[in-house]
């Protein structure tokens, strides 16, 4: 239960090896010997560390944290069903406490907020707290957006007509390079259109020449079918309002 020390230096210092007690300690010089008693009990909690440390992750989405406790034995232990988890601005995002999900967060909003976990305030957990913190970053939103005449907007540029289609980006965060579909009824689909990065509330302007547009689609209208990220390479807030449907008159 105890071990204690004779070796020079560390006379009289006693090391816990298992909770016990109260054990009778003596120290003995010459004829003349005094005791005490001595408890060991079980090794307390000293810090925790909350895992992973300061993540960030996209709207929407959730994050584990696991809670580790370290003891005065120096061992350390899994704590996250034990710990009380607590998010300081549930606006931004929650954490669950819920038998089966502890330590689970969940975005809610855009921003910064602490994550503590706290451990019962029992001997020898002792109310211990760790904290880390989580960023919530929002997602870029592509839409296919109409101009005055609908999605059918002619421009002329050195006498050659264009169908002008422009692309917003109406999310939180810049948009990466994408590719944009059209395709029309009848005559289906021409080549993607490659679509420049987007900046968060910024557009661009996708020029289509009237000579790519199938003769047979005008009959005598020309319906067609704008589809924005069609390759889906860009994680959006919204994935369903992609696409915007047109009619250019024959």
């Amino acid at each position: 239960m105890v071990a204690i020390s004779n070796a020079a230096g560390s006379q009289g210092r006693a090391t816990g090896v298992a909770p016990g007690g109260p054990l009778l300690i003596s120290a003995t010089a010459g004829t003349i010997t005094g005791t005490t008693q001595l408890t060991v009990t079980s090794a307390l909690l000293v810090s925790i560390e909350v895992t992973p440390p300061n993540p960030q992750l996209a709207a929407g989405t959730t994050q584990q944290f696991t809670a580790t406790g370290l003891f005065t034995d120096n061992n350390t232990q899994n704590l996250t069903t034990q710990v009380t988890w607590q998010s300081s601005n549930a606006t931004i995002a929650t954490i669950s406490n819920a038998a089966g999900s502890q330590g689970l967060a969940t975005s809610v909003g855009v921003g910064t907020t602490p994550i503590t976990a706290t451990a019962p305030s029992t001997p020898t957990l002792r109310g211990i707290s760790g904290t880390t913190s989580i960023t919530i970053v929002g997602l870029s939103d592509l839409v296919p957006v109409p101009g005055p005449q609908g999605f059918c907007t002619i421009v002329n540029i050195n006498e050659t007509s264009f169908l002008q289609i422009t692309v917003r980006n109406q999310g939180s965060v810049n948009a990466p390079a994408s590719m944009t579909r059209v395709e029309f009824f009848p005559g289906g689909p021409v080549p993607l259109l490659p679509t420049d990065a987007i900046p968060a509330g910024s557009s661009v302007n996708l020029l289509l020449p009237f000579s790519s547009i199938p003769g047979v689609c005008f009959n005598p209208d020309c319906d067609f079918r704008i589809t924005v990220d069609f390759n889906t390479q860009i994680n959006e807030s919204n994935e369903g309002n992609n696409t915007g449907d047109g009619s250019c008159l024959g």
